[in-house]
């Protein structure tokens, strides 16, 4: 383990350093916020703010995934009780769902921490291939049986495939923002997004649109009957002490 790596593992064992910020996210129907994925940060007193895009792979290659996941779960129960209404979203590693008894320590840790399982959500990153495993699936159906929901996030970039969608079963898919960028400005693109959304919606799956930055944008998502929209047009990612104000205050 390299000296960063070992840096990173005192952290969370010392929980030094590691901090949460939360993005929130629009209900298109109700125009408030009603959900907030959690993303992590650390402060290194050397490097500064270190992103997950160099996060992840650091504690993957560590093999910290475990401790790592362990601790943003307990971060977030904590900090749900002060915004018990607002569903919170964490991101889980492809790794991770291909562990045995994942599903299990989720649940414990929501029991232990009393935090409702139905305003957490899991999502899936597309950083490594989903093996279609029995362990992988059985997670899957394990979380989803305990009403915590589960979502295919990034999708329509890298490994996140269409095929995704008839090997598990999923609540709800998060539209990567490549598929967002040219919104109202390409009308192939906007078929392309139209088509998947309709699909989804046939399937029971509730859309997210992701990195929607523009007012056209968001309209055409609208338009389309996307049911909830992420991006720096709603808010960038804020501390968690701001989110209840900003829950409250939010107005379109």
């Amino acid at each position: 383990m390299n000296i960063i790596a070992a840096e990173f593992e005192a952290a969370i064992r010392e929980n030094r350093g590691l901090a949460l910020n939360y993005q929130p996210i629009l209900n298109v129907s109700t125009q408030r916020i009603d959900s907030a994925e959690a993303l992590l940060r650390w402060h290194h007193h050397e490097l500064g703010l270190v992103s997950p895009v160099r996060i992840i792979p650091l504690a993957e290659q560590a093999g910290l995934m475990n401790k790592l996941g362990d601790w943003v779960l307990n971060e977030v129960c904590r900090q749900h009780k002060e915004i018990p209404d607002c569903a919170l979203s964490i991101n889980a590693s492809p790794l991770q769902l291909d562990q045995e008894g994942f599903a299990d320590n989720v649940a414990m840790t929501l029991e232990h921490a009393r935090c409702n399982g139905g305003k957490i959500e899991i999502e899936i990153t597309e950083n490594h291939q989903l093996n279609n495993t029995i362990r992988v699936r059985k997670n899957i159906r394990q979380l989803r049986e305990r009403g915590i929901t589960v979502a295919l996030d990034d999708f329509g970039s890298g490994h996140a495939g269409i095929h995704y969608l008839y090997q598990y079963e999923f609540d709800k898919v998060k539209m990567d923002k490549s598929l967002i960028a040219q919104l109202g400005t390409n009308k192939k693109n906007d078929l392309l997004v139209e088509s998947l959304i309709r699909v989804l919606h046939q399937m029971n799956i509730s859309v997210t649109a992701e990195g929607v930055e523009s007012e056209v944008q968001l309209r055409t998502l609208e338009k389309f009957q996307c049911d909830r929209i992420q991006g720096f047009i709603i808010s960038c990612p804020i501390e968690a002490s701001r989110l209840a104000t900003f829950i409250q205050a939010y107005r379109r």
